[in-house]
């Protein structure tokens, strides 16, 4: 879903730590000598030879082995395009055709092969750890770190984060003495200033580019925690977990991915994790190997203008509430379906991505306050946050009625049919049987499957109440209708034709 988030609203809840962080990665706090380009009211000509023989050493090259199974081949699901700000998913009859084509035989045991890749990363101190992405090191059988001096070692995984794309690994350096890096503060990075990414492209180490910050806080539908650095400094295939630096030299951010539209996705924009957001993530992945994370449990989607009008909201700001989960901290506390979240923990979510961000730096166990509009009031909601576990990554009519304005016919949702679309058999709603490609549903992504909860906030379990939230409907109304697709929900809304 291009505007959806299944949430089960998270917070990196730290466990208490038995070192100084000033101890794990800051061995250069202290020793202004580590770094460069001091002052900046003149940048130096040299200003980039320093940085690149600064780092020459502190940036590694990472080699993985994976062992992959051969995948039997199955066509693309069908769905909405990518461009369409409809719920997506996998068509509810896809599998029927696919259990037919890909039955037992298909299932036989397939060869494996194995497959090695390159990636980029960066010496956290000077006992071995070093930072690099989770997918640069996720479902690998070896990893192979290569130092500047081409001196090799083999690399434990401490902890993967694929929720941040972030990962510790641990070298034995022995009688290597190692250069680190030193972490910088990416809040303080302004739009507009120049930066520096270090890597290993395409397998060439310690490749330098430079460029600056062309945005803050992206979202890239990467995950549930998007807060990219965008840059425009050249990033390339094999620099992904390398650093992003400031003119001192201090990391700023860790290089994460591209989109590119150059052949073979050599030219593209670039996107870094901030280091400000991966440092609570390497303490606790060096503390206990994963990351502890606390539950709201909300699906949540950006607010548009649209649903601003239906909603009868002041602006486009908040993060709209498109369902809430079964015995979570947030049913428990009153939240509801509709409700736009405004403030969390004293913090305005401005857009909606915020909200996990928010709550991703609350610790476990803490009760914060929730202020959401609903209905066009104000309200105030106290949440304690829980530990998020990781399996929770949340009578019939006779006949369909006919093509409506909204261009689609609906049929009561029987339990027969609420079985095959893989949702609750008891659920009370319509689902559509027929949408006319041409309708102002269909534009807006709504499919055949798909299951009609709610018409502009009003519940439609039967085909008469159905009837009954369209038929009053005219050209130029603005129409909000709560979609469920599978496990998902998403608020569609659009104006009338």
């Amino acid at each position: 879903m291009k505007h959806c988030l299944l949430i089960l609203i998270s917070a990196f809840g730290l466990a208490s730590s038995s070192f100084a962080a000033e101890q794990f990665w800051l061995e250069g706090k202290d020793h202004p000598e580590l770094r460069v380009n001091v002052d900046l009211k003149t940048l130096a000509p040299d200003a980039y030879l320093k940085i690149a023989e600064r780092m020459n050493g502190a940036v590694v090259n990472i080699s993985t082995t994976q062992v992959i199974r051969s995948p039997r081949a199955r066509g693309p699901r069908r769905g909405p395009g990518p461009n369409q700000p409809g719920p997506r998913g996998p068509n509810p009859f896809d599998d029927l055709f696919e259990d037919f084509f890909f039955g037992p035989f298909s299932e036989m045991p397939q060869p494996e092969r194995r497959a090695q890749s390159l990636g980029s990363g960066f010496i956290l101190n000077s006992a071995g750890y070093i930072v690099t992405n989770n997918h640069v090191v996720e479902q690998a059988e070896k990893v192979k770190v290569v130092l500047a001096d081409d001196s090799e070692f083999e690399a434990k995984v401490v902890g993967r984060d694929p929720k941040t794309d972030v990962a510790l690994l641990k070298i034995e350096p022995k009688n290597v003495s190692l250069k680190s890096v030193v972490l910088g503060d990416s809040d303080r990075m302004r739009v507009g200033e120049v930066v520096v990414a270090i890597g290993n492209p395409f397998g060439l180490s310690n490749s330098v580019t430079q460029g600056i910050v062309s945005a803050k806080e992206r979202s890239i539908g990467a995950g549930p925690y998007d807060d990219f650095i965008q840059t425009d400094a050249s990033i390339n295939p094999g620099n992904s977990g390398g650093p992003l630096l400031d003119l001192q030299g201090e990391v700023i951010g860790i290089n994460a991915a591209i989109v590119s539209s150059g052949a073979g996705g050599s030219v593209g924009i670039g996107f870094a994790i901030p280091i400000n957001l991966a440092k609570k993530v390497l303490l606790s992945l060096r503390e206990t190997g994963k990351v502890v994370r606390g539950r709201l449990g909300v699906l949540i989607q950006k607010v548009g203008a649209e649903h601003a009008a239906a909603l009868k909201l002041p602006d486009k700001t908040g993060a709209l509430v498109s369902d809430v989960q079964e015995d979570s901290p947030a049913k428990k506390a009153g939240i509801k379906v509709g409700d736009v979240v405004t403030r969390f923990d004293g913090k305005r979510i401005k857009d909606w991505h915020e909200l996990p961000i928010a709550v991703a730096n609350t610790p476990v166990g803490k009760k914060v306050q929730v202020e959401v509009i609903r209905d066009g009031k104000q309200m105030t909601f106290s949440v304690t946050i829980v530990e998020l576990k990781d399996e929770e990554v949340e009578t019939s009519t006779s006949g369909p009625v006919g093509s409506d304005r909204l261009g689609m016919t609906v049929q009561k949702l029987t339990p027969e049919m609420a079985s095959s679309l893989d949702v609750d058999k008891n659920l009370e709603a319509v689902v559509v049987t027929e949408i006319d490609p041409n309708g102002a549903a269909y534009a807006k992504g709504i499919r055949q499957g798909d299951i009609i909860l709610e018409v502009n906030r009003k519940r439609v379990p039967t085909v008469a109440a159905y009837k009954s939230a369209t038929s009053k409907l005219k050209k130029g109304d603005t129409v909000l209708v709560l979609v469920k697709r599978g496990a998902s929900t998403l608020f569609v809304a659009f104006t009338l034709p």
